[in-house]
């Protein structure tokens, strides 16, 4: 349940970090937002953790 709090405000944050045309609260957003995902992750289950693995390598895979 906390990870996927963690996993919401991270994006949340990233989302209104890219909004913002400050520079000081963009970059203060932006990691914010970093470190959260990164924490949601690491407490996140381990099926959880390979099903995000899996969609990012496919979404990398068609981005090139």
């Amino acid at each position: 349940m906390t990870d996927s709090l963690f996993f919401f405000f991270g994006f949340g944050s990233i989302f209104f970090g890219l909004k913002i045309s400050e520079d000081v609260h963009q970059i203060a957003l932006l990691v914010t937002g970093f470190i959260c995902l990164v924490w949601g992750f690491a407490m996140s289950s381990v099926l959880l953790q390979l099903l995000l693995m899996i969609f990012l390598a496919g979404f990398l895979r068609l981005s090139h």
